[in-house]
């Protein structure tokens, strides 16, 4: 098998791009320093993938827990632990690569508690109260349905996404449309279902950048319908 452990611009004067060719030089020539240079390519590139992992996990929501229980550990420690679940109810956590100019920014939500849905968000600070509970409502009402008529365009996409999510917490944008790529209406109707609005299908989404997520008041109550659908549609 054939891998790539280094690529040289040809450019003139490239130091690096120098030192590789001085090694087939038949005068330096020498088998061990070859696969020295190979082996600490190697690891060079495994490295840097270890990192590249590491940053993506650091990045996504689903360290969200762990950043959770530091927090609590760490207000617990100087304070109290009923204090540390109050201050952490509802918390927002930015977490960005300033390396990617804010390419990779993800905003981390901590989950809270069901009694706290009136509770407002940073996404949905402009929104009241009632108009929260009103797209509540209105989701609790039509998302069943949706999984009842599984040909209809927002029910595909929900479906889509909830397939998706299996394992995670969340579902790349782009990933999702390539998979709803047959819908082409996609980008009009993921936006109704994504924002508030009189006329929308439903706010079931929430969108930062390119990640999606269930939105935090409805997650469970959708989780739950869809483990009815996923029991029909096994059972057929």
């Amino acid at each position: 098998d054939l891998y790539l452990i280094e690529e040289y611009e040809i450019q003139y004067d490239n130091e690096k791009g120098t030192e590789f060719v001085q090694l087939f030089e038949k005068e330096n020539f020498d088998l061990q320093n070859i696969e020295k240079l190979i082996e600490e390519k190697i690891q060079l590139k495994k490295r840097k993938q270890l990192e590249k992992s590491i940053l993506n996990e650091i990045l996504s929501p689903e360290y969200q827990e762990t950043l959770k229980e530091l927090i609590k550990k760490d207000i617990s420690e100087r304070y109290s632990i009923n204090l540390s679940d109050n201050i952490v109810d509802g918390l927002i956590i930015h977490v960005k690569d300033s390396n990617l100019n804010h390419k990779n920014e993800y905003i981390s939500r901590i989950k809270v508690n069901p009694e706290n849905y009136r509770k407002e968000s940073r996404a949905d600070s402009d929104y009241h109260s009632n108009q929260k509970e009103i797209e509540i409502q209105k989701v609790i009402k039509r998302v069943p349905k949706w999984l009842n008529h599984p040909h209809q365009i927002n029910s595909q996409i929900l479906v889509a996404f909830m397939d998706m999510k299996e394992s995670h917490n969340s579902v790349n944008y782009y990933d999702l449309e390539d998979r709803c790529r047959n819908i082409k209406s996609f980008k009009n109707n993921f936006n109704s279902m994504a924002n508030f609005g009189e006329n929308n299908h439903g706010k079931v989404f929430e969108k930062i950048n390119s990640l999606v997520t269930l939105w935090d008041p409805v997650r469970e109550f959708i989780e739950n319908e869809y483990e009815k659908y996923k029991s029909r549609r096994y059972n057929q």
